[in-house]
């Protein structure tokens, strides 16, 4: 019970808009409605090892709901690590995607991120140039800047799954690179082994 009001209180505390209210055993108790209140814990009645705490969130701002089960994920997982004997397991929709998020938010980071230093190495060795790896770098600074300018614009009009500015972040980081790889190395071939002038070999790639 006092695990339970802890939660609760946590959550209302954090004032956001997108909290609608909290239920459990205790409010339906509480209620005067013992028949709801036992839907709330596992078997056994007042025995039972396990009660479900509802939460429910207004999706209306997407933005708002997201910060709310954030902190709330947060919330009980700092909850959980305090109560030696109880624990608390969050599930439901929103809180898988968050959960979901991040976990594609850090495969994303890691893979990008170990993968990066041998790009270059390979970008110099292929391409000859220390100086051209500018201009991959400027295509991915543009492609970014465009791509969320863009996708914020679509998210104050269409519903966009939560994991999309990874993706946009995935997608850009690829295609700079790797059409910037391929060009470069069909231009340095121009000027390199053809001997052509830079304006032909800019035509040519």
């Amino acid at each position: 019970e006092a695990l339970c009001a802890t939660l609760v209180s946590r959550l209302h505390a954090l004032g956001s808009s997108a909290l609608l209210g909290t239920s459990s055993y205790y409010s339906a108790q509480d209620a005067g409605l013992p028949d709801l209140a036992a839907e709330y814990v596992g078997e056994g009645g007042a025995n039972a090892t396990t009660m479900v705490l509802v939460v429910q969130v207004d999706t209306t701002d997407a933005t708002d709901a997201t910060d709310l089960v954030n902190d709330g994920i947060d919330i009980g997982k700092d909850e959980d690590e305090k109560y030696g004997g109880l624990s608390v397991i969050l599930t439901g929709r929103l809180t898988t995607a968050a959960i979901d998020q991040k976990k594609t938010g850090a495969g994303f980071a890691l893979g990008d991120g170990i993968g990066l230093p041998f790009i270059l190495v390979l970008f110099v060795w292929r391409v000859g140039s220390c100086k051209l790896l500018l201009v991959p770098l400027c295509a991915l600074g543009a492609s970014l800047v465009w791509a969320y300018a863009l996708g914020h614009a679509l998210c104050a009009r269409l519903n966009v799954p939560s994991f999309q500015p990874n993706i946009m972040l995935f997608l850009c980081l690829a295609f700079s690179i790797d059409y910037s790889f391929f060009m470069l190395t069909r231009f340095q071939e121009e000027r390199q082994s053809n001997g052509r002038p830079l304006g032909e070999a800019v035509a040519l790639m």
